[in-house]
């Protein structure tokens, strides 16, 4: 997590150095943030506050997740 200044905030643990791709703030404040993993094919939604990962789906294809949306 960067300020605007770009200092770090927070650093968060993930589960591998390699194909993180995308990290998406829902349309407003919410506590939570998804992090998708490209070459897995992993998402998971995590606390901001302790990167806890709140829920996580494995989309079974490799190599294609580049993005997602929150649809209400």
């Amino acid at each position: 997590l960067l300020a605007p200044d770009g200092s770090v905030l927070r650093d968060y643990a993930v589960s591998s150095e390699k194909g993180w791709t995308r990290v998406t703030l829902p349309p407003k404040e919410k506590g939570y943030f998804f992090l998708n993993n490209f070459l897995d094919g992993v998402m998971q939604k995590r606390d901001i506050e302790t990167g806890e990962i709140m829920a996580a789906y494995d989309i079974r294809n490799k190599f294609s997740l580049c993005g997602m949306a929150e649809v209400a």
